[in-house]
């Protein structure tokens, strides 16, 4: 079992790795929302609020769901820092089961989060899940990469080498930790392995956590929707509005119930 985000050391530094990155990612996300005033909005996997929290400040009507109790915890005290009332907007479950008691205009599904999924039967459930939540007209709105033969040559089998990703300071334990990484590729049933390392610097502490991502094909995706119940999608190269045509690395998909 993976614990992909869902622990207290990715939860702690998450929002110093992305500081400052996925900048193009984040605004096409928010100006998508504020393209649709009105719009009742819900971020999947919303994490420590990243995105949710300024659409909240846009005053969007949005609301979020993290299957990581750890994630909400640090989006409960952003919010409560910048002065924003999340009562009764983000909650943990998870994207496969996930319920309200109304539906949705936009729901969304920023990060590659939906790559976290580890079986087509997951995938499967989630987007049947995500159909019954939107409202007629409604949207679901994601996004994840390209897998490419470049990338999957590069990595192909499991390995001990370590990467440093960066060094963080961690405020509340006063302590700087070192996060490295290793990864490789299984073709066969298309998934990347990650392993993290945590190392404070000032305990001596060292954590590892694992992570997987099950990557998805073009031609895949447009079968699972279709399996799902989706009749309508489009999927475009980057964050564009210009369609796929194999070379972008990200795909931003498009769909309608």
């Amino acid at each position: 079992m993976k614990d992909n985000f869902q622990n207290e050391e990715w939860a702690m530094i998450y929002d110093l790795v992305y500081r400052g990155k996925r900048v193009e990612e984040h605004e096409y996300y928010r100006e998508l929302v504020k393209g649709v005033p009105g719009a009742k909005v819900l971020e999947i996997a919303c994490g420590t609020g990243w995105l949710s929290l300024d659409l909240l400040a846009d005053r969007a009507d949005i609301y979020g769901l993290d299957i990581s109790a750890e994630m909400l915890k640090y989006l409960e005290q952003n919010a409560m820092e910048r002065g924003l009332d999340i009562t009764g907007r983000f909650s943990r479950q998870s994207m496969v089961d996930f319920q309200y008691p109304f539906k949705f205009d936009l729901i969304l599904i920023p990060g590659r989060s939906f790559l976290h999924l580890a079986t087509q039967d997951e995938q499967i459930r989630a987007l049947k899940n995500i159909r019954t939540r939107l409202n007629p007209g409604g949207k679901l709105v994601l996004n994840f990469f390209r897998p490419s033969l470049e990338m999957l040559n590069n990595a192909s089998s499991p390995n001990e080498q370590y990467q440093v990703m960066g060094k963080y300071f961690i405020g509340s334990r006063d302590e700087d930790v070192e996060v490295s990484f290793n990864h490789w590729y299984d073709i066969i049933p298309q998934v990347q392995y990650v392993k993290w390392k945590f190392d404070f610097l000032k305990s001596g502490r060292q954590v590892f956590r694992d992570m997987s991502l099950r990557w998805i094909y073009e031609q895949e995706f447009r079968l699972l929707l279709m399996l799902a119940g989706f009749g309508k999608f489009d999927v475009y190269g980057d964050y564009t509005s210009k369609p796929f045509d194999g070379t972008q690395g990200e795909m931003v998909w498009f769909t309608e119930g």
